[in-house]
């Protein structure tokens, strides 16, 4: 049975490291993405095993690209969660993971520096 979405986010957020959480952003997709999907990102590609959320994580919101930041999917049926490093946004061209939303946003950083609104 899938789990609820606000539990993968929970899931989610628990993956992130104390810098993460301190200064980073976190968006995720609005909808799942279905088992056997080839997500293409700038530079990276991730196949999709099972129904998953993606999620990706900017590390340094004020830096302009390219800087560390990551992709995280989360199964959809056992919260597991699968890490990916990366350089570069999915908000660009060639990124075709639907709409994003805003799972976490660090304190410190101000609403003016997030890629969508929340």
């Amino acid at each position: 049975m899938p789990r609820a979405h606000e539990e993968l986010i929970k899931q989610l957020l628990a993956e992130l490291t104390p810098d993460e959480t301190n200064n980073g952003v976190v968006y995720v997709t609005a909808q799942p993405i279905a088992a056997g999907t080839e997500i293409k990102l700038p530079r990276l590609t991730i196949n999709v095993e099972a129904d998953s959320l993606l999620a990706f994580v900017d590390r340094e919101p004020a830096a302009n690209w390219t800087h560390s930041c990551r992709y995280l999917l989360i199964n959809c049926a056992t919260g597991a969660t699968r890490s990916f490093e990366a350089q570069l946004p999915p908000f660009g061209q060639q990124a075709q993971t639907g709409a994003w939303r805003v799972a976490y946003k660090a304190p410190a950083v101000p609403d003016a520096l997030l890629a969508v609104p929340q």
